[in-house]
């Protein structure tokens, strides 16, 4: 896998190795190969007169002309990387990106990489498979399926420890801040992609139905559910009967529920907590190392009360908890005029785009960075790896090289997109494009048209400012209680989109716990207590 020298350094041996033989020693200094006594103190070489008469390259009397010989490495190293291709433009684009990588860090980093992609059926049936076959694979993208956690658990990927401070350092600079996650079992499993990791709670509510209400001023400006009630209320009565237009629908997950517990009324009475990767929905933790059941909180079955008080005053949409169409597109085709969701800096743009109307957006309750924001996508070394100390280098400069992430992610400049006022405009042939939080350091990439020219800066920023879960790095074992989860996710089914959706009753509710209770979810908390009371000891 290593290169060898440069031709020019091979030709010159045989001429130079009587008169030269103290040099021959050094003979891996790369791309030097006309320095007769090999001084460092001689850069430009001034001092060859007499051995310039090389047999097969003349026209180079002193100094060999190759463009990347000063900061050229002393060796090329070959890698393999894996690659997860979400736009699926691997077949018709990848090539020539990846020529234009391999041009680029071969000068820059003594590094050749050679990319597979993998569109999502492929990433989900092959790449597990080829690295537990034992084939070679350097470097890969972790994510959809084969995250930093699922691969460690299955002993697929390398402790990068003893590589990443001498091969990795400005990666490591960067992201200490967010490492946590991927340090398990004294080892370190990969990086996390820099992106924007907070995801704050929104009420989205179409623009133009506020302007002939007259009430665009209120929504800006509302801080309470109580005020957000009243808008409701102004749309039900102006615009439900007569043209079908609903005060509020479900979300993109079939609920119109508030997220969080509330203390109050005020949005700033509503918080989150670190969930632990509760996939369940049913744990509720404290800043001193409790784990309880939500549903054991009196403000969960207030929230859900709540709520069905919007139905019975013929706010919400009625077929929310049954039909498939996402949120934003009963927005889009009128049958709603607003929904609670959540979404990443930005939220006006992408929702006013899925929704298809101008949208004002009124943030109710902030995100936390936890361990599931950290885990979704990274990069990694496989155990498989025959390069681990390149494949770090890779992943330096995947950190810290702006470059190397744009042509990767937005493809060539002038060829595939042209930068306007600092936003990357598309051409509008068939282009390279791949999404911007898969690997690397997003934060690094030009923004697309229409984000602004800041809109990575004030990611960074947001990120910054972030509060981080309180158990940041925690992840859950499931091998123990996988059947448990299994079982109350089969309950949920039952239930949450009926509470989600405004039916809650005190009756239903019960029910509802009780077959919880019955799914196991006692033993379920218990475990995970266990869990997190050995990981807070670890420390």
């Amino acid at each position: 896998m290593k290169k060898m020298k440069t031709l020019l350094a091979l030709v010159l041996v045989a001429a130079l190795c009587l008169a030269l033989f103290a040099a021959c020693a050094k003979t891996e200094t790369p791309a030097t190969p006309a320095e007769p006594a090999k001084t460092d103190t001689t850069p430009a070489k001034t001092e060859e007169p007499a051995k310039t008469e090389e047999p097969a390259k003349t026209e180079e009397p002193a100094k060999t002309d190759e463009p990347a010989e000063p900061a050229e490495p002393e060796e090329i190293v070959d890698l393999v990387m894996y690659f997860f291709d979400l736009r699926m433009i691997g077949a018709d684009h990848g090539p020539r990106i990846v020529d234009t990588i391999n041009a680029y860090i071969g000068e820059k980093y003594g590094l050749n990489v050679d990319i597979t992609y993998f569109v999502i059926g492929e990433w989900l049936t092959k790449v597990q498979l080829a690295i537990g076959s034992g084939e070679r694979v350097d470097l890969m993208q972790l994510g959809a399926g084969s995250d930093v956690v699922t691969l460690h658990a299955r002993n697929m990927l390398m402790d990068i420890n003893p590589y990443v401070e001498e091969n990795a350092p400005g990666a490591l600079e960067l992201m200490s801040k967010y490492m946590g996650p991927y340090r398990m079992d004294g080892g370190l499993y990969g990086f996390p992609t820099f992106r924007g990791y907070v995801t704050n709670q929104y009420i989205i509510m179409r623009k133009d139905i506020l302007e002939e209400l007259n009430l665009v001023e209120k929504a800006e400006n509302m801080s309470s559910l109580t005020e957000f009630e009243e808008i409701m209320e102004a749309v039900r009565d102006n615009y439900t009967a007569d043209q079908g237009l609903w005060a509020v629908s479900k979300n993109s997950g079939a609920s119109c529920v508030p997220a969080g517990l509330w203390n109050g009324d005020k949005f700033e009475d509503s918080f989150t907590w670190d969930t632990l990767l509760d996939s369940a929905s049913q744990i509720l933790t404290d800043d001193q190392g409790n784990v309880s059941w939500l549903l054991d909180d009196p403000r969960q079955a207030e929230k859900l009360a709540r709520v069905a008080t919007w139905a019975d005053r013929g706010f919400i949409y009625p077929d929310s908890a049954l039909t498939d169409v996402h949120g934003d597109e009963l927005m889009k085709q009128g049958i709603s005029f607003s929904m609670l969701d959540r979404s990443e800096y930005g939220v006006e743009a992408v929702k006013g785009n899925n929704c298809g109307h101008e949208v004002v957006c009124v943030k109710y309750q902030d995100g936390i960075i936890v361990t599931d924001s950290l885990t979704g996508w990274g990069v990694g070394v496989p155990i498989t790896a025959e390069e681990p100390e390149a494949a770090c280098r890779m992943i330096d400069a995947l950190y810290t090289d702006e470059y190397l992430m744009n042509v990767l992610i937005r493809g060539i400049e002038g060829v595939d997109y042209e930068l306007v006022d600092g936003e990357v405009v598309y051409s509008d042939a068939p282009h390279y494009y791949e999404a911007d939080f898969l690997i690397g350091n997003n934060l690094l990439l030009h923004p697309l048209a229409g984000q602004g020219a800041d809109y990575f800066k004030e990611i960074k920023k947001i990120n910054d400012d972030a509060e981080l879960g309180t158990y940041m790095g925690f992840t859950m074992d499931r091998s123990n209680i996988e059947l448990i989860i299994g079982n109350m996710t089969a309950v949920n089914d039952q239930y949450t989109n009926t509470f989600g959706t405004g039916g809650y009753t005190p009756e239903l509710f019960a029910e509802y716990k009780n077959k919880l209770i019955g799914a196991g979810v006692e033993d379920y908390l218990a475990d995970v207590q266990n869990q997190l009371t050995a990981f807070l000891a670890a420390q």
